[in-house]
């Protein structure tokens, strides 16, 4: 038979929230809900109501209208709107939540009341512990306690204890309450077998911090040597029937509530971290008991907030856990579930900064964590060479291969088209860096703009510049001007009307466009050429010159340039604005991808992208090729001067 215990009943609660269940068959009111608090509004389905009175709490899984009084959790709405019978819902539930309902047998119902009379034993040793650590033989302990910063209520509050060095010490403990020796085996409080003469106590000589379920229960002990030869500075209970470490979260009866009204849970490493932490006044913070973050630990977190920030210890112990904690996450990530990842310097853990009295600088890391992509492109690309073809394509294979582990499609593709956007760009600045460092190598120093300044706004600047600079040039080429786009209304304004000066009025000189331009594009022209500034003295003295501002973004145009090499410098910086445009083309073609997949629009992803690609590959073999053409004649132009 199929028995229903109250720990498989638990599980599939904090694997599903209620408003997952219950949203199938009810409509949120907007205005009333608030979803990233998981606190829904909507009108009863079990009475009509014009306006909404019906209750669901994802935080107490629960639901209850304030109209006919209905209320529940999970199960009841299915058995009460479905009509499904009570095993039926578990069993339906259980589905949707991937849980195996076991079988029981007879013996095994009589296991689980066996299991259910644990808690007792975990109650009394709990009891055990905290005496000792307040005794005198406890003091060496509570001074360790008091010297990492905790204060004695605090001690208090999280029940810690310590285990005497005496190897029955516990044990007879329990057996004056009535604890048989099996009870003990069973919670893990024992160390029994074919080495052991008789049983004994499995904790001694250590600190001892009780382990509480969600509901606030002792069902474990994690103690900390205080003799520096252990053989393990941290030891924690084993497997039981109560306790399985990677489905526990330290601290989560004290911080979820926190953590659900302020929407954000801290996740660290150890006790003390945790314990620091919520000392400090963050009581959002629970631990991982020092084991890798499990598929169970996320769906604990993801119910009560949509962002948990991971947030180990900054040596590269705590970096590797970061890790793992990212790859057990990544294929289970998707709409409002995702983590934030919080780097703490110096190899410093969170409980050293609570004692530097550093809780500020804590909480401006945490509060501000690194995007869970953020995280993903930094380990995947940090130290890597990208030098060859062949090391950018296995660079771009190994991403697109772990980006295939996330099961939510929406999400999925969002990370392959933003992978694929950072990956051009990335490749594209170092091309273009090594192209620059190698013809410095070659005594020719590049004349365009620097990388910081690659934007389109500094470059249609420089482009409108050069058709003041060089009118006489540019109207032979007004084609190609008039059909550059600028992303600036005011330069395209002005694109205009240089165009009609140029090529309608014929008005070909610097000199005829200062005179000629209309008032209201003075600003434009001073932003993009600039006049002559002369000194309001009586002497006039030339300050800046005409075309200053042009000179000092581009510094070339002060030379008496060829019009052939105008021409070609005009197709350069075209390619330039195409590559923006590029680029704009492809983020809105991402966000339709990701919102109606279809051949169509996945078949104009790819185009766009080998369309940049073809443009990035074309500016740099431009500026390669200007740039050594330009270090030729400007050479022979400064002999020219010298001579």
């Amino acid at each position: 038979m199929i028995k229903f215990t109250p720990s498989i009943l638990d599980d599939i609660r904090s694997r599903l929230t209620i408003s997952s269940v219950v949203g199938r068959r009810v409509q949120w009111d907007r205005r009333k809900s608030n979803p990233g608090k998981g606190d829904f509004w909507a009108c009863c389905p079990f009475h009509a109501e014009k306006s909404p009175s019906f209750h669901v709490e994802d935080r107490k899984g629960r639901y209850h209208c304030f109209g006919c009084k209905a209320s529940g959790d999970v199960f009841t709405f299915l058995v009460e709107k479905e009509g499904l019978s009570f095993p039926e819902a578990v069993e339906q539930l259980a589905g949707e939540a991937s849980i195996i309902l076991p079988k029981f047998t007879p013996a095994e119902v009589e296991k689980e009341k066996v299991k259910n009379s644990l808690y007792d034993v975990m109650g009394h040793a709990s009891v055990y512990f905290q005496s000792k650590l307040w005794a005198s033989e406890g003091s060496n302990a509570l001074s360790y306690l008091r010297s990492r910063g905790l204060k004695d209520e605090t001690i208090k509050d999280f029940g810690l204890g310590f285990a005497s060095a005496s190897k029955v010490g516990l044990k007879t403990f329990l057996l004056s309450k009535e604890v048989s020796e099996q009870q003990m085996i069973e919670a893990g409080l024992l160390l029994s077998g074919e080495d052991f003469k008789t049983s004994i106590d499995r904790f001694r000589e250590r600190i001892i911090f009780p382990i509480q379920d969600a509901k606030g229960k002792t069902i474990a002990f994690g103690g900390r040597a205080m003799a520096k030869d252990a053989p393990a500075k941290y030891l924690n209970s084993p497997e039981t029937p109560l306790f399985s470490k990677g489905k526990v979260l330290y601290n989560l009866s004290k911080a979820k509530q926190d953590a659900f009204d302020k929407g954000s849970i801290i996740v660290v490493e150890g006790y003390m971290d945790a314990i620091a932490v919520y000392q400090a006044g963050n009581k959002n913070v629970v631990a991982t008991l020092g084991t890798a973050m499990t598929e169970d630990h996320l769906a604990i977190l993801w119910r009560l907030v949509p962002q948990p920030v991971v947030c180990f210890d900054g040596d590269n112990a705590g970096r590797n856990a970061a890790s793992k904690a990212f790859d057990r996450a990544l294929p289970f990530v998707k709409a409002g579930h995702s983590l934030g990842f919080a780097f703490l310097q110096d190899s410093k853990d969170p409980a050293d900064m609570m004692l530097d009295g550093k809780n500020s600088e804590f909480l401006a890391l945490v509060n501000n964590p690194m995007p869970m992509s953020e995280y993903f492109w930094i380990r995947s690309t940090y130290g890597l060479p990208i030098v060859t073809p062949e090391q950018k394509a296995g660079l771009e294979m190994a991403m697109l291969q772990l980006i295939e582990q996330i099961k939510d499609e929406g999400v999925r593709r969002q990370y392959r088209y933003q992978m694929r956007i950072r990956l051009s760009d990335l490749f594209y600045q170092f091309d273009k860096t090594s192209l620059r460092k190698q013809l410095t190598r070659r005594g020719m120093k590049t004349f365009l703009p620097s990388l910081d300044d690659e934007h389109a706004s500094n470059i249609e600047k420089i482009v409108l510049g050069l058709a003041v600079e060089f009118p006489h040039y540019f109207y032979r080429r007004e084609h190609q001007f008039i059909f550059m786009t600028f992303k600036d209304e005011g330069f395209r304004i002005f694109q205009r009307e240089l165009y009609s000066l140029l090529v309608v009025e014929e008005n070909r000189t610097v000199s005829a466009i200062y005179s000629n331009l209309d008032d209201r594009f003075y600003k434009v022209l001073e932003q993009v050429h600039g006049h002559e500034v002369v000194s309001k003295s009586s002497n006039h003295k030339l300050i800046r010159r005409r075309g200053h501002a042009l000179y000092e973004r581009f510094p070339l145009a002060q030379y008496d340039l060829s019009e052939d090499f105008v021409q070609r410098m005009l197709d350069y910086f075209y390619l330039l604005l195409q590559r923006d445009a590029v680029k704009e083309d492809l983020r809105e073609a991402g966000e339709i991808l990701v919102q109606e997949l279809n051949l169509k629009n996945e078949v104009r992803l790819n185009a766009l992208f080998e369309e940049l690609k073809h443009l990035n590959n074309n500016i740099l073999e431009q500026e390669k090729l200007l740039t050594e053409e330009a270090s030729v004649w400007t050479e022979q132009y400064r002999s020219r001067k010298v001579a």
